[in-house]
């Protein structure tokens, strides 16, 4: 296919109108994370945003809310009166920190009491070898959708492999609030790389506040430590890539990208470096079976990020 470079629209010149290529990318992309850090914001506050965040005319953007298992009891006195208003059911994902059984009876329950108003279909959990993955897998079989968050050391292909044998989900943390919770390029890579050979769906979270890879303060304190951080449009766009065959170095050269003028959006698809290319229609399967989300404390921040690029009005 060959496209006229009068037809790309980049960071700095995209019109009002979104593009179908970022619309597809972007949608439900978001899980709102605003309990955890750096936002960590009340529980109160948190419902209340993504309330309102759900009525927004970005809400195109939002995926689910984010709750640990042991705040649960917490967000039904903060959420039972605002659950459902506006017609639509709430899509919820606990986090893991409580014992396998006592998070499990919590999910069964919230889910019988608020049915058709909220649901907690997906849990994400921390685990480290194989055999975690395997109990985990056998005692949900297909109750919820499961991430599990994994190292990204030797043992990551058996990891994978189980995850997939399992058809569950993986999940890595891609920053924090401190220099050493940023994995490096390769590790992303290899991540990402892994995945998809193995056609396993994944996730990220934390560190991916802003699109383009970037030098910003780790946290919202004054004072607070300015570190590298990856932008999620050269996270999605590496994954993109990644399922198109595109080789390792130019994957790894995507991610570490800082260049907004690279990242294009077309009718049919999208552009890196106005020469590489992924049309819609993998995009739409890159979505739905691989890159699903990435988990945020910030809805407002990268909706502004992509203000200033010229991405959203």
């Amino acid at each position: 296919m060959v496209t006229s470079k009068n037809e790309f629209k980049t960071a700095s010149q995209m019109s009002n109108r979104i593009k179908p290529s970022f619309k597809i990318l972007l949608s439900e992309i978001i899980d709102y994370a605003g309990l955890f850090p750096p936002a960590k914001l009340s529980m109160d506050q948190a419902v209340a945003n993504y309330a309102s965040y759900r009525k927004s005319k970005y809400s195109w953007m939002l995926a689910r809310f984010i709750v640990p298992s042991s705040r649960i009891d917490e967000f039904i006195s903060n959420s039972k009166d605002i659950l459902g208003q506006d017609g639509n059911p709430w899509s919820l994902s606990v986090i893991a920190d409580e014992t396998l059984d006592v998070t499990l009876k919590k999910i069964r329950d919230f889910n019988e009491e608020f049915k058709g108003i909220g649901q907690f279909d997906t849990l994400e959990m921390k685990a480290s070898s194989v055999w975690a993955i395997e109990e985990a897998s056998e005692r949900l079989g297909d109750q919820l959708v499961i991430y599990f968050e994994i190292p990204v050391d030797d043992n990551l292909p058996d990891l994978i492999s189980v995850i997939s044998i399992h058809r569950q989900r993986a999940k890595m943390r891609t920053g924090g609030t401190t220099h050493d919770a940023f994995p490096a390029t390769e590790k992303l890579l290899k991540f990402i790389r892994t995945c998809v050979a193995a056609n396993v769906p994944f996730k990220f979270t934390a560190g991916l506040h802003h699109p383009i890879h970037c030098e910003k303060p780790l946290t919202y304190e004054q004072n607070a430590p300015i570190g590298k951080m990856y932008g999620f449009l050269n996270v999605f766009f590496a994954s993109a890539f990644a399922r198109h065959s595109l080789k390792p170095s130019l994957i790894q050269e995507i991610l570490e990208d800082e260049n907004p003028q690279n990242f294009a959006f077309t009718e049919d698809g999208i552009y890196w470096r106005h020469e590489h290319f992924v049309g819609n229609w993998y995009l739409k399967q890159l979505r739905e079976k691989a890159a699903i989300s990435f988990g945020s404390c910030s809805f407002e921040e990268p909706i502004q990020d992509l203000k200033e690029l010229k991405l959203l009005d």
